[in-house]
């Protein structure tokens, strides 16, 4: 069984979406903009700064996103990926990414203030950018 699990669409789902109050972790922070000050709590890392969780027999669950406008669907998927292993890492798109994907106009908020969303919901333990249309080339690196 491979240590770490990809996590893909969900479609409809028959669990309600859980509420943003009960997952959003403002412990690490209260004022915006403090998360950009590099800390030994800080869950926006590059894959290298990722802990050795396949060494600690970590069940790690990969998925990824744009997550430009975040909402309940987001939630839901995030919550159910975080449930399919110990530890949750997000890829987020960087905003040349999106562009290339989405067109010109997007992203509507810029990457930092997306990790920074993503990276304070409780089931993300770690969010990594990437800058290609697709993940592929992060979970090779992840996986090694």
């Amino acid at each position: 069984m491979a240590w770490l699990k990809v996590a893909g669409s969900w479609g409809d789902s028959s669990r309600p979406a859980a509420s943003l109050k009960n997952l959003i972790d403002v412990s690490q922070s209260t004022n915006f903009g403090v998360w950009k000050d590099k800390t030994e709590t800080s869950k926006i890392v590059i894959p290298k700064e990722i802990p050795k969780l396949k060494e600690e027999n970590k069940k790690v669950v990969f998925t990824n996103g744009v997550f430009d406008l975040i909402h309940a669907g987001h939630v839901d998927y995030l919550c159910k990926a975080k449930a399919l292993g110990d530890t949750l890492i997000v890829g987020l798109n960087t905003d040349e990414s999106v562009e290339s994907i989405k067109g010109n106009k997007r992203p509507i908020l810029k990457q930092d203030e997306r990790a920074f969303i993503i990276s304070n919901l409780k089931p993300v333990d770690y969010v990594v950018f990437f800058e290609e249309d697709t993940p592929a080339k992060l979970i090779s690196e992840l996986l090694q």
